[in-house]
């Protein structure tokens, strides 16, 4: 394969907003209402009427085997890039399930999820702008240009097809801003809140010759208490703390973290939540383990705003993907099983 072919198919990867539910392997089907998986609806395969070369049919929306066929491309050629020649038919269980078996139910959920949401946009009296439509052009020819004549010839794609699958992706994203437009953007200082702390771990467990972790009780536990003891009050004599901290933490995990709300034990965040900048806490004991605490800063502006867009796209997100798994459980999937089991990527 070419390696003008190899760079477009890697460009070419579908935008999915949301992946819930499971890939298709009946002919025709509905999304359980409890648990969102794929049931049978029906005994008679009922894709002998359908029109040449469609795959699948989402709420009356075909989907043509070559777009399908196109992404599934893109998928391995991406997998070979990130993982080796010969990842597609890597065995993933003793039932002979391959890695591109897994990958190919992905792409078929992600054209079902695909034409689900764009199934939504009259609903949503959606309608591209004339430089919309002129992106998905563009985006076409450059796809185009780059595979060349003899690739669309190849694989039996048409300017029309691939056009189809760029501005479905811009519908996509048009339905997930409208859907989400109506989230509340209002973030307080103190709900993103980010503090910078540095720390010494004391870990209350000891590790045997089987390797396993013994909790100390008793005397050891007491001796390793007035242990850490004696280390905040060198800790607080310390101009630097942070290299002191490493030379005598148990922690794997360095010595510093920017945290938030929920982020750290709660006998932690109950203190150091309260600490000024530069400031220790007494040492704070949790299940496992006692804490040297420092507070670097007890405000981190800008980690507080990254964290408040944080907190907004979670709730976009949320928001859509609620709205998403009530369309999903109405959706009619019906696949062509003999064309999908013909479909394979060499």
């Amino acid at each position: 394969m070419g390696r003008s072919m190899k760079k477009a198919y890697i460009i070419f990867i579908i935008i999915m907003i949301c992946s819930i539910g499971s890939g298709c392997s009946v002919s025709k089907v509905t999304f359980d209402k409890e648990g969102g998986t794929l049931t049978p609806t029906a005994e008679a395969d009922e894709t002998d009427s359908w029109e040449d070369g469609t795959l699948l049919m989402v709420n009356g929306a075909a989907v043509n085997y070559r777009e399908v066929f196109l992404q599934l491309l893109a998928a391995k050629e991406k997998a070979e890039l990130l993982y080796g020649e010969g990842i597609w038919d890597y065995r993933l269980d003793d039932e002979g399930n391959t890695y591109g078996d897994e990958i190919r139910e992905q792409v078929l959920d992600e054209f079902i999820n695909l034409k689900i949401v764009c199934g939504h946009a009259k609903d949503l009296d959606i309608q591209l702008s004339e430089e919309e439509v002129r992106n998905a052009q563009d985006y076409t020819a450059e796809y185009i240009e780059k595979i060349g004549d003899e690739n669309l010839v190849k694989y039996s794609l048409s300017e029309g097809l691939i056009n189809e699958l760029y501005t479905d992706n811009i519908v996509a994203l048009r339905v997930y801003e409208s859907i989400t437009l109506s989230v509340d953007t209002n973030i307080s200082d103190d709900e993103a809140r980010q503090v910078d702390l540095q720390y010494i771990i004391k870990n209350k467990f000891s590790t045997n010759d089987d390797d396993e972790q013994v909790m100390l009780s008793g005397s050891d536990l007491t001796n390793l208490r007035d242990s850490v003891e004696t280390l905040l009050a060198d800790s607080m004599q310390k101009s630097d703390f942070k290299t002191f901290a490493e030379l005598n933490t148990d922690s794997t995990d360095g010595v510093e973290i920017t945290a938030g709300y929920g982020e750290l034990p709660k006998e932690v965040e109950d203190i150091a939540f309260s600490l000024q900048d530069g400031e220790f806490a007494s040492v704070i004991e949790t299940e496992d383990a006692f804490y040297i605490v420092k507070c670097i800063s007890s405000f981190d502006e800008d980690a507080t705003n990254a964290r408040k867009e944080e907190i907004i796209s979670e709730r976009q997100e949320q928001l859509f993907n609620d709205t998403f798994a009530a369309w999903k459980q109405e959706a009619v999937v019906v696949v062509n099983n003999k064309l999908w089991d013909s479909l394979i990527v060499e």
